[in-house]
């Protein structure tokens, strides 16, 4: 995961921090989404600290993790998750993006169940932890890379998320991996890095 997530931008010479949240089995939702948050608040506060430019912050992460870098750039204050993070971009691999669905019907699947488990407002709650929820224009740049052959998390996640932002007027890319699954190859990695690059110089991010 380090490897994959982290190493591309430490040789871009960005500053990375890895953040750790807490896991379904110890805290259900939405504990893990306000770690996060908090997490990335501390460090746009601590940004002189370590040199980081607090206009230039960018969030990411891969399936449970490309969620939660969504949740940190889209969720508003009125979602009552915590402090909302400002960040200018967000690269989302094959993250979930409606918790709902994976609830319950055709796309159940467990580790979603024992996130938001049993109880009486669940959809309810599903729906607050869901990037999906908070689609509106001002956003920060939003990047997806996702699969179409994802048989953990459905492509159709990543693609419905993306037309949704940019029929708001938000800035949102996808990038299809054709055959891709739940995880990608190093030589698929080596593909993707440098459109990811290419989107935030694009931006001004990346210079």
């Amino acid at each position: 995961m380090v490897r994959n997530f982290c190493l591309p931008y430490l040789e871009k010479g960005f500053v990375v921090a890895n953040v750790e949240y807490r896991l379904a089995k110890a805290a259900p939702a939405p504990a893990a989404v306000e770690d996060v948050l908090k997490a990335a608040n501390w460090f746009r506060d601590n940004a002189r600290r370590y040199n980081v430019d607090r206009d230039r912050i960018v969030v990411t992460g891969g399936s449970a993790g490309g969620h939660l870098a969504l949740m940190v750039g889209m969720v508003p204050k009125s979602a009552r998750l915590g402090k909302p993070a400002k960040v200018a971009a967000v690269v989302n691999f094959y993250g979930i993006t409606d918790v709902g669905d994976q609830l319950e019907g055709p796309n159940m699947r467990k580790y979603a169940v024992t996130w938001v488990p049993e109880q009486e407002a669940r959809l309810v709650l599903a729906r607050r932890v869901s990037p999906a929820s908070y689609v509106r224009k001002d956003l920060p740049a939003i990047l997806t890379i996702h699969g179409d052959a994802d048989e953990t998390v459905p492509y159709e996640h990543g693609v419905n998320l993306t037309r949704e932002l940019r029929d708001e007027g938000a800035d949102a890319e996808l990038i299809p991996i054709a055959g891709g699954k739940h995880g990608f190859s190093q030589e698929q990695l080596a593909e993707i890095y440098p459109k990811i690059f290419a989107f935030l110089e694009r931006r001004g991010i990346l210079k």
